[in-house]
């Protein structure tokens, strides 16, 4: 009985180095059309700091909530992005989170210099 508790025992762990093992990475292919990485993070970063004045009350507007889109609007002609392509880019990482984290990496690197730089 023990020999056959160690044989399966011996079993389950060959069968799950060998699966982790022989696990192959898929590559990410990133949609064409969309906006690259890199525009995605800066879009985001400047979004992350409308909503930061907003929540924060560092603009003292009382109709800074509803002006909020059009601050959005200013944000998507700089980089030149329509809203649609943004919200089908961030859908698209929300559906592979390991690619939503590289960007949040860059926004949150980026939010770290401009807070440094002041």
């Amino acid at each position: 009985m023990k020999k056959r508790r160690q044989y399966l025992r011996s079993g389950m762990l060959c069968f799950l180095l060998f699966a982790t093992a022989c696990r192959e990475e898929v590559a990410v292919i990133y949609p064409d059309g969309l906006p690259d990485q890199d525009k995605f993070a800066r879009v985001l970063t400047e979004m992350h700091m409308i909503e930061a004045m907003y929540n924060h009350k560092i603009v003292h507007d009382r109709n800074f909530s509803e002006r909020i889109y059009a601050f959005y609007g200013e944000v998507y002609d700089r980089h030149e992005i329509t809203p649609e392509a943004f919200h089908q880019t961030l859908d698209w990482h929300l559906e592979h989170p390991e690619e939503l984290q590289k960007v949040y990496d860059r926004v949150l690197d980026d939010l770290s210099h401009r807070k440094d730089k002041n």
